[in-house]
């Protein structure tokens, strides 16, 4: 088996139900976090970093102790700005100083008190950090939402006791889909994100790696940019590669380590993981060696294990050379993206 590794893509931090659905099959997992985020809190479960490897940006691009305190005056700053949302800021003009941009009345706040350093690198480092924290910030109220909606789910109506015995009520919440599989879709929210990740984090990448995302938005904007500029005669369908697997994620972090351990040594699993690392070399015969060998193995997946079905959708951002090439997507070229979502949600 060849030195295995996936990039949390481009999330900045992995929660530990999420890692539970990502490790079996596609650890080790490499998580690039910016400074003063704090490790995950499962870390100290886990022996040896193995399993996951935490990355801050190179020294150079740490911000001053100051950066904590800046932080939490924004937060502040934003409790007594309603009108100034956090995806708002997140989205904002990609260039700091330009005129007119609300969003930024953070800076000359912080002008008046002195605190601002006329330094555009600095200034670039310190607003892709911001960014990067507040993006947790929004992909936690998502996962909170979500958690108080599975609650509700669970409840029965409350509307049941007032009718006879033998009438239908109806569960207003039972059809309501998660909060966090279908945000809102916004293109400058997700580029701004995107633009921060390979600032902070581009000079780790190498030039063939495998990117996983636990959000579909991430993989539709990705895909739907690469559509627009892809070269004439090449099938966007023929770079995808879709399959189900069994979400074991109800076990321990633990155990869940000894599985990802099993499954390499497992010839049909290990080939899978061999195939996906060796995409950019052959990407239209190496995809469908990958869709034959998955549904060759899938019979052989620990269904009888599973609390439920992952879905995976693997594609291939195979690399062309034409003039329309949008920009945000350089870093992306010659590289796979994973998405591992819960096949409730995907539908």
């Amino acid at each position: 088996m060849k030195d295995f590794k996936t990039i949390l893509f481009p999330h900045s931090h992995l929660p530990e139900t999420g890692l539970k659905k990502v490790l079996p099959l596609f650890g080790p997992i490499t998580v690039f976090q910016p400074w003063f985020m704090g490790a995950p809190t499962f870390m100290p479960d886990i022996e040896g970093p193995a399993a996951v490897t935490i990355l801050n940006p190179p020294n150079h691009m740490k911000p001053g102790e100051g950066f904590k305190a800046l932080l939490a005056e924004y937060k502040t700053w934003m409790t007594y700005h309603k009108d100034r949302s956090t995806r708002e800021f997140i989205k904002a003009n990609r260039e700091p100083g330009a005129g007119g941009n609300a969003t930024w009345d953070i800076r000359q706040m912080l002008r008046e008190n002195g605190r601002h350093q006329p330094n555009r690198e600095k200034d670039e480092v310190l607003r892709w950090h911001l960014i990067l924290h507040l993006a947790r910030d929004v992909e936690d109220e998502l996962k909170e939402a979500d958690r108080a909606l599975r609650v509700l789910k669970d409840k029965k109506s409350p509307l049941g006791g007032l009718f006879e015995e033998g009438e239908a009520v109806t569960d207003v919440f039972k059809d309501l889909t998660a909060f966090e599989s279908k945000p809102p879709v916004d293109e400058n929210y997700l580029a701004s994100i995107l633009e921060a990740w390979f600032a902070l984090f581009g000079v780790y990448l190498k030039e063939n790696e495998l990117l996983i995302t636990l959000n579909r938005q991430v993989m539709h904007f990705v895909s739907d940019l690469w559509k627009e500029t892809e070269t004439k005669g090449q099938n966007p369908l023929d770079t995808i590669v879709r399959f189900e697997f069994p979400d074991l994620s109800h076990h321990t972090l633990v155990d869940l380590i000894a599985m990802e351990k099993t499954f390499i040594e497992d010839a049909d699993i290990g080939e899978l993981k061999n195939v996906m690392m060796d995409l950019w070399k052959d990407p239209q015969n190496s995809l469908f060696k990958l869709d034959e060998l998955v549904k060759e193995t899938a019979p052989r997946f620990p269904w009888e294990d599973s609390g439920g079905i992952l879905d995976i959708t693997v594609k291939h951002l195979i690399p062309y050379s034409g003039e329309d090439y949008d920009e945000r997507l350089r870093p992306l070229s010659g590289k796979t993206m994973i998405l591992v979502e819960d096949k409730a949600n995907s539908e």
